[in-house]
């Protein structure tokens, strides 16, 4: 029976101060600033989701890489 158990785990923060955000954006409110980051969180969980399926399609590029 194969071993399902093993698990590889790391947590992780993030942040983004307002003066980073307005570097890229321009000025913006607080209100903007409070949106602007929900949206990068969301943005940065998609991306964080799909390297599973760029890992399933590109396996092989990958798997030799030294880390």
């Amino acid at each position: 029976m194969k071993d399902c158990s093993r698990k590889f785990t790391r947590e992780f923060t993030w942040s983004i101060t307002k003066d980073q955000a307005e570097k890229n954006m321009g000025p913006m409110s607080d209100m903007e600033f409070d949106h602007y980051c929900r949206v990068f969180e969301n943005l940065f969980k998609n991306e964080y989701e799909s390297i599973t399926d760029i890992l399933r399609e590109d396996w092989e590029e990958f798997k030799d890489w030294v880390v």
